[in-house]
């Protein structure tokens, strides 16, 4: 919205260059402009850059293709390959109002090369991948390459983080956590990621400790009476829980648990218990859970023994 804000602004602020886009289709192709010897005469990066700005807000107001979208920003990035906001803006209406993401891609690349000192060409990048392909693990990766170059702000470190843990790759994600933990400053963001570090690794035990459960029973042929029996041939050791808790093997389920989860889902069960208490006695979902304490239907509520806020939706708690 600030973006478009700006856009409209900045248009209303200056004369007008083109009243309609066919002037745009003698503007040359990318590659022409980088391998002509004739001189460009007036044109410049500035003038392109105005005339693409007007040329946006007109289609936008019009309902057009924004056809030339591509090749006004091509142009203008192989003048001058180190134009951060052209890059900015350029891929972001491109891979959506002109809905090619894959050739906002292709001209962010060569701000990637021309430009290795600048964060914005990597996390656009992974800006598109993450929001028009869905390609979480790619996205992770630019997210990531961005945190290398210096003034890439905290949240793309977060976003290379929430990129990672969406295709479960964990060791990325908790390095980009500890990243976060290790250079800020605010304290609030160290304790979220101390919090998400904690749950990566979590994670990572129990995935550890069911792949050595399901080699044990496979070549077994039955299931464990003890985690210990697992000790040394299907697991190294039983690592320690990093939330104070312990973990068991639960037969009912068939896989080991963590007793920190155990213990999240007694809370949750309680919880949504006194959800419904709270329905019958007033009639009504309460909207928020801190009002089952004001109606005196609980005493408290019970701290998250992960330290995150519930996730309470529609009179029913879900983890």
């Amino acid at each position: 919205m600030l973006l478009m804000l700006a856009t409209f602004l900045f248009q209303r602020s200056i004369p007008p260059i083109y009243h309609h886009s066919e002037p745009l289709a003698f503007l040359p192709s990318g590659p022409m402009v980088e391998v002509t010897t004739a001189p460009l005469g007036p044109i410049s990066p500035e003038i392109i850059w105005l005339a693409a700005i007007q040329y946006y807000g007109e289609e936008k107001i019009s309902g057009g293709k924004f056809e030339f979208l591509t090749q006004v920003f091509d142009v203008l990035t192989r003048i001058d390959p180190l134009f951060d906001h052209a890059y900015q803006f350029g891929s972001i209406v491109i891979a959506d109002e002109g809905r090619s993401p894959e050739q906002a891609i292709r001209i962010l690349k060569r701000g990637l090369v021309k430009n290795p000192s600048s964060w914005i060409p990597p996390f656009y990048i992974g800006f598109v991948f993450y929001i028009h392909l869905r390609d979480f693990a790619k996205a992770g990766k630019y997210f990531e390459l961005a945190t290398r170059r210096s003034g890439a702000p905290e949240y793309v470190y977060r976003l290379a983080a929430f990129a990672y843990k969406k295709v479960r790759l964990r060791k990325g994600s908790i390095l980009i956590w500890s990243k976060i933990y290790q250079n800020t400053d605010n304290q609030t963001l160290k304790e979220a990621a101390l919090r998400n570090i904690r749950c990566l690794i979590l994670e990572e035990y129990l995935e550890y400790l069911n792949k050595g459960l399901q080699r044990f029973e496979r070549e077994k042929g039955r299931k464990p009476e003890h985690i210990s029996e697992l000790i040394p041939e299907y697991i190294d050791s039983i690592p320690t829980e990093p939330f104070g808790g312990a973990f068991k093997y639960d037969s009912s389920r068939d896989s080991f648990i963590s007793t920190t989860y155990l213990q999240i889902e007694k809370i949750i069960a309680y919880l949504n218990n006194k959800l419904h208490v709270f329905k019958q006695k007033f009639g009504y979902y309460p909207e928020r859970l801190d009002e089952l304490v004001a109606k005196g239907v609980i005493d408290f509520i019970p701290p998250h023994p992960l330290g995150r806020i519930y996730n309470y939706r529609f009179g029913r708690v879900i983890r």
